[in-house]
């Protein structure tokens, strides 16, 4: 069973992405591998980041967040999978 805090955070994901993509999942995935192609670019090349915060990722941090950025998408896939399963459900 998940802990609490995560199980809250995987709500606020699931309804942002609602809110986000008008259920159009594949678009919003695409966007988001896009970017990790990116990120893994600029990795290769011995570059990095600024984040909107101005915090400079780079080698080690900039691995973390394509890691952290790869388990989202891996995040956003399932919580796909399960908003389909839900509207097939309250179709029928």
């Amino acid at each position: 069973m998940l802990a609490g805090g995560v199980l809250k955070h995987i709500y606020k994901l699931f309804a942002l992405l609602i809110k986000n993509t008008g259920r159009n999942w594949q678009s919003y995935l695409n966007n988001w591998r896009a970017r990790i192609v990116k990120l893994k670019d600029i990795s290769s090349r011995g570059s990095g980041i600024k984040t909107s915060s101005a915090q400079v990722l780079k080698d080690n941090s900039l691995s973390d967040y394509i890691w952290d950025t790869s388990a989202r998408i891996m995040i956003i896939q399932y919580l796909s999978r399960y908003g389909l399963m839900v509207n097939k459900t309250t179709e029928e």
